[in-house]
């Protein structure tokens, strides 16, 4: 749960981010369980493996921002 808030903060205070892979300062994994769930935005770029994750303009969404507001 920690992993969580903390990806959805830094997607608040990081809105003009690119992109987010294995070399972001948030788990690209953390990312995706987010994004599973619907909690953030992004696109998938991350091809046919499932070996590396990478996401293109990745945002919190409406629902990630309540998430984050309810778990404060």
């Amino acid at each position: 749960m920690e992993n969580y808030l903390k990806v959805l903060q830094f997607l608040i205070d990081n809105p003009s981010l690119d992109a987010i892979d294995h070399t972001s300062k948030v788990c690209v994994k953390t990312f995706k369980e987010l994004h599973d769930q619907g909690l953030v935005e992004g696109i998938d770029a991350s091809g046919d493996t499932s070996l590396s994750f990478e996401f293109l303009e990745p945002r919190i969404s409406l629902t990630g921002r309540r998430f984050l507001a309810e778990s404060v």
